[in-house]
């Protein structure tokens, strides 16, 4: 789905989930493995799926949920064959 795995609610510490639900995403670790240079990760809510996910700022800065992502893939990918089919 991602390169960071779902993590159950309970392994999230309480004020930063609470913090995530409220639009503050907050830093949960920085990734030193995945990356050239240590990489901030963080924790976010997900409220179209309700989901918390984990992930780290984009070029602009922002964050992307896993789940939203792959549903927009489904969507683009359905257009690009609709378009096909039509011609």
């Amino acid at each position: 789905m991602g390169l960071y795995p779902k993590l159950p609610d309970r392994k999230i510490p309480l004020w930063r989930r609470i913090l995530a639900r409220l639009g503050f995403p907050t830093i949960l670790y920085w990734d030193k493995e995945h990356f050239k240079a240590p990489t901030p990760i963080y924790v976010a809510w997900c409220k179209y799926h309700g989901v918390y996910y984990l992930d780290y700022p984009r070029y602009s800065g922002y964050l992307l949920c896993p789940l939203c992502n792959e549903l927009y893939k489904k969507i683009v990918e359905a257009e690009k064959v609709e378009a096909v089919c039509q011609l």
